[in-house]
């Protein structure tokens, strides 16, 4: 049976932005790119300067229980060091 795909609507967005504004508040240099991964998964890549790769994660880790359990979609936070960013120096 073929995934269902993930319907990127205003309320998603919205619930996204929320999760980049939670990890901005902790890290305000915080850059982010959404892309749609096999699997009908969305990744929200985070470019940080975190002292862990966790530490991200757990500022929202509870946001994205509830978008799976309440909306069914799967938002991976994958963190990333920010000099990794194609474009950053």
């Amino acid at each position: 049976m073929p995934a269902v795909e993930v319907p990127v609507d205003v309320a998603l967005i919205n619930s996204i932005r929320e999760i980049e504004a939670k990890i901005r508040v902790r890290y305000p240099a915080a850059l982010f790119d959404l892309v749609r991964a096999p699997e009908n998964v969305l990744h929200l890549k985070t470019y940080t300067n975190a002292a862990t790769f966790w530490d991200p994660i757990e500022l929202v880790e509870d946001d994205l229980l509830r978008l799976q359990r309440d909306r069914g979609v799967a938002l991976h936070v994958i963190p990333l060091r920010i000099e990794d960013r194609e474009g950053c120096v």
